[in-house]
């Protein structure tokens, strides 16, 4: 999958742009892995280009108000200007992947600049019967998800919300998003972004941002929930 997102965030003074880069089914050889979807914006136009229940795109590309949120496409990119901390957009694929036994997520996010500190501003999910309704999903609904934490000089972290910990490492400027979710009933061996072999436990999640493992075998939110839907939630 290739999407690039643009935020903007007039009371936050928020941009991120987010692009993902690849989205692979796993399996017991990852070399093997099968790319089930892929976005980048190249072809312009308007997120309603993007949206509907083919190969590749988007059930939804939404706000809750917009007035205070709106999406364009810009320069090869998803572009949200988000003008009111109390309106919600997001960017989802509801329609079954068939990812059942999990997926590798790859994107990258550049977060331009933040005046204002927030916890979990941005929340990725991978779980199913996700909707389009601009708010969080319910739990139980999720098998896995991390958010994006922001603080007032555009630094960015990444948080296990589950858990409630957060990244070492405080980033800045652009940076590529590996998130492996296994439901594979055993355990999965992929090539990282360091190009070196690692193995995720059954139920659990990776998420290296660059060539830094910042969280390793995390537990899975709700193992019983096959992770066929995404989605990114501002």
């Amino acid at each position: 999958m290739n999407f690039h997102f643009q935020f903007h965030n007039r009371q936050y003074f928020l941009a991120i742009t987010l692009l993902a880069s690849g989205f692979l089914l796993p399996s017991s050889n990852a070399v093997s892995a099968q790319v089930v979807f892929s976005q980048d914006f190249s072809a312009g136009g308007t997120p309603a280009t993007y949206t509907g229940s083919g190969a590749n795109l988007f059930d939804g590309i939404t706000t809750a108000n917009s007035a205070n949120l709106s999406w364009s496409i810009t320069s090869g990119a998803l572009q949200g200007v988000r003008s009111s901390a109390t309106s919600a957009g997001e960017v989802s694929r509801t329609t079954n992947l068939a990812t059942t036994s999990g997926g590798i997520y790859q994107f990258t996010i550049n977060v331009i600049s933040s005046s204002v500190a927030a916890t979990s501003e941005l929340i990725f999910y991978s779980g199913t019967g996700f909707t389009t309704a601009n708010g969080t999903e319910p739990s139980g609904s999720f098998h896995s998800r991390f958010g994006v934490n922001l603080n007032a000089t555009g630094g960015y972290m990444f948080r296990n919300i589950d858990i409630l910990t957060n990244s070492a490492t405080t980033f800045t400027g652009s940076n590529n998003v590996f998130f492996v979710v296994n439901n594979t009933g055993s355990t999965f061996t992929y090539t990282a972004p360091n190009a070196t072999p690692e193995t995720a436990a059954n139920d659990t999640w990776d998420l290296w941002v660059g060539s830094t493992k910042v969280f390793n075998d995390q537990a899975a939110a709700t193992a019983t929930v096959a992770p066929t839907d995404f989605e990114l939630l501002w």
